[in-house]
């Protein structure tokens, strides 16, 4: 499979990002809003949302974003795995950051370690992983 892709082709791939992402929001929202409800601290059901959505995200990058690149699972789980824990970490420190340091509300913080968590992890899936 070539890797010079039309400008059309990418954009599509970017957008059947979005919407795996779009989706992955709602099953991270649903887990953590689940997880809250344990009467952890954020950080513990932030993080274990993320563990949820994680699994859910690689799925569907593997059968519908990057579908047509193949490759092996096993390998690509494991750069997976890899850059999801260190984009989850990069979340929680602009999360910790945001909320204990700068005394932004827990709901700013969350929003914006997704943001930076997604947007890096398109660049990241998109020229490493599914490569």
């Amino acid at each position: 499979m070539r890797n010079n892709l039309s400008l059309k082709e990418e954009l599509w791939i970017a957008v059947k990002y979005g919407l795996v992402g779009a989706l992955n929001t709602l099953v991270f929202t649903g887990s953590v809003f689940l997880f809250s409800l344990t009467g952890a601290g954020y950080m513990y059901y932030t993080a274990a949302g993320y563990l949820v959505a994680i699994s859910f995200s690689f799925i569907m990058n593997m059968k519908f974003t990057f579908a047509r690149f193949p490759g092996k699972v096993l390998p690509r789980a494991v750069k997976f795995l890899t850059t999801a824990a260190t984009l989850m970490l990069m979340a929680e420190r602009i999360q910790f950051v945001l909320i204990e340091k700068a005394g932004f509300a827990e709901l700013i913080g969350i929003v914006t370690g997704m943001i930076c968590y997604t947007a890096a992890g398109f660049l990241i899936n998109r020229f490493w992983v599914f490569k």
